[in-house]
């Protein structure tokens, strides 16, 4: 179980960095909201 967790941590920085680099390329501020909401969302 534990190194399940590991993983899914893991897969999650790496969809997290995907998406903070569309949200550096993407400057427009309404973009940036949806995309740091998507993120909070699946944090929970």
């Amino acid at each position: 179980m534990f190194a399940d967790m590991n993983n899914s941590k893991r897969m999650y920085q790496i969809i997290l960095k995907k998406l903070r680099d569309k949200i550096n390329k993407n400057k427009r501020l309404e973009d940036q909201t949806l995309l740091m909401k998507i993120i909070l969302i699946e944090c929970i």
